[in-house]
């Protein structure tokens, strides 16, 4: 039975890491010692477990169906024991962390610095990536998702919304007459975003005494794939922006951008906290779940 478990969390770390060397790498263990337990392990099982070249080993289609059958029971046993240790020696180990780069920059930081502070034998390890992350395969503790989940494994918990503003610059005001409603702006200069993997630019979307309207962006003057350029060029004085609220506080503060229909904008999209797992969380990543829990959900209705 030992033997069987030590096979099967190797057989889990091969297929997550996609080859036998890195698994071997990441157990300590020489490829030799990985091959000879996955040989053993095959002979006494009468399944085929890995096919073998010359160049390369690759996981069977039967070792990919028992990997994907055990790795919840492995990952919670891994779990467990952790959180074991970390009862009698404080909170260490690493957590990883993905999220978008302008919301994490701008909302996790403080609260991610100050845990790294109270907590230096814990080492986080942040991932900021616009795209979605495969987190058991990234091996991912926490991910900060927008937008609504489509259904899936994670455990979410929701936290709030991101607050939007369509934004223009002083100077560009002063070159249009102020509009009153979204078809208004179709005279207007307008930055537009197209996030990666997107194949078609963001619309902007209103609520307005007649309904929903949604304004598509067919001609706008510069196209991104980040909101720290659309913020660049819109405090330039390009064009108009859609832009997180909490990206723009300080200048509507000091007037270097102005809001525009702010009344008619439609809501952001909401912000989840995921885990792939409920229970049995290492107490790390248990004590910064709550942590940025609370953090974001202030700072989203601030």
């Amino acid at each position: 039975m030992e033997q069987d478990l030590r096979a099967l969390w190797v057989l889990s770390r091969v297929a997550a890491l996609g080859s036998f060397a890195a698994a071997a790498r990441e157990l300590q263990l020489t490829r030799a010692a990985v091959s000879r337990l996955i040989g053993q392990t095959e002979k006494r099982l009468g399944v085929r477990l890995a096919e073998r070249s010359t160049r390369q080993v690759l996981l069977t289609e039967r070792a990919l169906e028992l990997v994907q059958a055990v790795g919840p029971a492995l990952e919670t046993v891994g779990a467990a024991l952790q959180s074991l240790g970390e009862a009698d020696t404080g909170l260490r180990g690493p957590i990883r962390l993905t999220c978008s780069h302008t919301l994490g920059q701008h909302l996790l930081m403080p609260d991610l610095a100050a845990f790294a502070q109270a907590h230096p034998a814990v080492k986080l390890e942040l991932v900021w990536s616009d795209r979605i992350e495969d987190l058991i395969g990234q091996r991912i503790d926490i991910a900060v998702r927008l937008g609504d989940l489509p259904d899936s494994n994670l455990v979410a918990r929701s936290v709030g919304r991101i607050r939007l503003a369509l934004v223009a610059a002083p100077g560009l005001l002063r070159q249009h007459k102020r509009p009153r409603r979204p078809t208004d702006l179709a005279a207007w200069p307008c930055i537009a975003q197209r996030p990666p993997g997107m194949s078609q630019v963001r619309s902007w979307r209103f609520r307005t005494p007649e309904g929903p309207e949604h304004l598509q962006l067919s001609q706008p003057v510069a196209e991104v794939n980040s909101l720290e350029a659309a913020h660049a060029l819109c405090l330039a004085g390009l064009g108009l922006a859609v832009l997180p609220a909490y990206l723009v506080v300080d200048d509507l503060a000091t007037g270097h951008l102005t809001t525009v229909l702010p009344d008619q904008l439609d809501a952001g999209p909401p912000v989840h906290v995921c885990t792939t797992r409920r229970n049995l969380l290492p107490q790390r990543v248990q004590a910064l779940l709550g942590i940025m829990q609370t953090g974001l959900s202030q700072r989203l209705r601030a």
